[in-house]
């Protein structure tokens, strides 16, 4: 029997090696154990044109017991315990990534950013220009730009190191605020930072970013019964002109837009009925919008045609007696859908002419119009 060539030893040796050494584990593999988790992370910028970085860390062992039914952690300490949930911290850079880095130094584990759930953005940069934030998304392997984004008026450190009711950690415990009033009352101007990305390359077409608005201490207690109030509030959205935010809209022009870009989905509706005495409330259960451009020569108009519908919530009698509406009536159906197409006009009303003053195509007549 001959033995096995020389050659082909040295061949299945090479390829025993380079097995293990591809298959032997990741290079740059991560323990969880030394990671530290971001939950949220703002930036803002200084007079010098510095970047600062404001991350929200998570505290896995408070959070785990707190959850578990033991002490020490309602994000501010309940109960006597001294230790949080969760903690803030903030550098500076020349850039928005360098910021990042510099809170190396401050903490003792590798930061993740693949769990921020929400990002901030203050009111000095959104005017200064968001450029910058997004080309950081853009690259980063580990920032979503699935997040939720905000523009905060106030101080951004305070809004993240306040104490939310029900919320160990108020990064969560924004991301539920956003998610809930987006599903349940159609009050943002949009959600994910995602949008505003493909919004920026798209040429006729501004983007919003929901606007987050932070109170003071005088306002964030009752004086009388010491009950927490929230101390953040969403409070309409903000409109830019390309990456600069040129202005605010308020809480009717972000409903307005919201009907003109087909994204109302659930919220109250008043409607009065003069004649009976009595307001009636519907609550919206979904609509329908198609925006149709309509060129005749060098006059351009648009079309919006919106279908909604509700169900009737309660009627209120502003006696305070029991209401005597007959809603099987034709006539009460038809006075109900006057009023239903009437708060639906003047919300578009306000939002066209704020986005007209503001001199910001944030509901993409142009782009209509440049694809038609």
């Amino acid at each position: 029997m001959k033995g096995v060539p020389l050659t082909r030893l040295l061949k299945i040796l090479a390829l025993i090696i380079t097995a293990s050494i591809i298959l032997g584990g990741c290079w740059d593999r991560r323990e969880p154990e030394e990671l530290l988790t971001a939950l949220a992370i703002g930036f803002d910028i200084d007079d010098e044109g510095l970047y600062e970085a404001i991350i929200q860390y998570s505290n896995p062992a408070i959070v785990a017991d707190s959850e578990g039914g033991g002490q020490g952690g309602n994000g501010g300490g309940g109960g006597g315990a001294t230790e949080r949930a969760f903690w803030t911290d903030s550098a500076k850079g020349k850039t928005p990534f360098e910021a990042i880095r510099n809170l190396a130094p401050g903490v003792t584990r590798l930061t993740t950013l693949s769990h921020v759930e929400i990002l901030l953005i203050s009111e000095r940069l959104a005017r200064h220009g968001i450029g910058p934030i997004v080309d950081l998304y853009q690259r980063d392997a580990q920032l979503r730009p699935s997040t939720s984004a905000v523009v905060v008026e106030g101080d951004i450190k305070k809004c993240l190191d306040t104490k939310l009711p029900l919320e160990l950690v108020p990064a969560t415990g924004l991301r539920r605020l956003l998610r809930l009033l987006a599903s349940e009352r159609s009050m943002l101007t949009d959600g994910a930072f995602l949008d505003s990305i493909i919004i920026l390359s798209r040429p006729g077409q501004e983007i919003t970013i929901s606007r987050l608005k932070i109170f003071g201490e005088e306002e964030d207690e009752d004086k009388d019964t010491k009950s927490p109030k929230p101390p953040v509030r969403v409070h309409g959205g903000s409109a830019f002109y390309r990456e600069k935010m040129v202005g605010w809209l308020d809480l009717g022009a972000s409903r307005g837009w919201n009907w003109i870009m087909g994204k109302v989905k659930r919220g109250p509706l008043i409607i009065p009925i003069p004649e009976e005495n009595t307001i009636v409330t519907l609550d919206l259960i979904g609509s329908k919008t198609i925006l149709t451009p309509i060129i005749i020569g060098t006059d351009i108009t648009f079309k919006i045609d919106i279908k909604a519908c509700g169900r009737i919530e309660d009627a209120t009698n502003l006696d305070g007696r029991i209401s005597k509406i007959d809603f099987s009536d034709p006539d009460v159906i038809d006075m109900l859908k006057e009023g239903f197409a009437r708060d639906i006009n003047e919300k578009i009303t306000i939002s066209l002419a704020r986005a007209k003053e503001l001199e910001a195509d944030i509901f993409g007549f142009g782009n209509l119009i440049y694809r038609k």
